[in-house]
């Protein structure tokens, strides 16, 4: 007897499903049809990836045929992360998905971008890491969110890239202001000292990859890496699902 492939059972399933209980579009509103997951395709559409040339230190859009490989300003400035990637632009159509997410309990709105960023994974050329650290959440907005997005993209990027995703690394000390709701030079100060490395003896010479699902200044991965240095950590980059550019952070 030949298997039976579960793909064509799910879409039946939904199919029939969708009949009687309609699915809509979060963003734009109509009615989604059998082979659609979450989003219309037309929506799924809108989602745009970072076009290169890309800053090799903050993943920031360059000029086109500028020959650069810095930005202006990571030419002048000393990070701690030691470099970042980025797949999407932070446009109107992701942060729609991306705030359902996160204040409309939507989790499973996030497999909306498992396919490209499978493929995003696959297609780039890392370094070798040793594990993979979500950026963490204090307990409260854990608590009251239910799920730290970070550490679900962290499964999803550690199943690509075959590496152990170590979620109890990093833990976040205190409340602070969310950083959506801060002028860009407030960032940095709302985030110092509010992370700390649980188990030094564990990050000793560990080349750490930072998950996170928004790049705005680099402020939040900065002081992550800060302490996992201080802690002795090799290296620690970071990959974020979306990039703000910098005019518009």
């Amino acid at each position: 007897m030949y298997p039976i492939s579960a793909a064509p059972v799910r879409l039946y399933g939904r199919a029939l499903s969708r009949l009687f209980f309609p699915e809509i579009c979060p963003l734009c509103g109509i009615c989604l049809r059998t082979w659609e997951y979450q989003v219309c395709g037309s929506c799924e559409a809108l989602l745009s990836e970072l076009r290169e040339p890309l800053c090799l230190s903050c993943a920031d859009e360059l000029p086109a045929f500028s020959g650069l490989s810095l930005c202006g300003h990571c030419s002048r400035s000393r990070h701690d992360i030691d470099r970042v990637w980025s797949l999407f632009t932070y446009n109107d159509a992701f942060k729609k998905i991306i705030h359902r997410v996160k204040f409309c309990g939507k989790p499973a709105l996030l497999r909306v971008f498992e396919s490209r960023l499978d493929d995003f994974l696959r297609g780039t050329d890392w370094p070798s890491f040793d594990a993979i650290v979500p950026v963490p959440m204090d307990r409260l907005k854990l608590w009251t969110r239910g799920f730290n997005q970070s550490y679900l993209l962290s499964l999803m990027a550690g199943k690509t890239l075959q590496l152990t995703v170590n979620r109890d690394l990093l833990k976040k000390k205190f409340t602070d202001a969310p950083q959506s709701a801060l002028a860009k030079d407030k960032r940095l100060s709302n985030v110092a000292g509010t992370f700390k490395v649980t188990d030094p003896e564990w990050a000793q010479n560990r080349d750490i990859l930072l998950v996170d699902d928004i790049y705005t200044t680099g402020a939040t991965v900065n002081e992550c890496a800060k302490v996992l240095k201080q802690a002795g950590a090799a290296s620690v980059c970071a990959f974020a699902l979306a990039r703000v550019g910098r005019n518009n952070s």
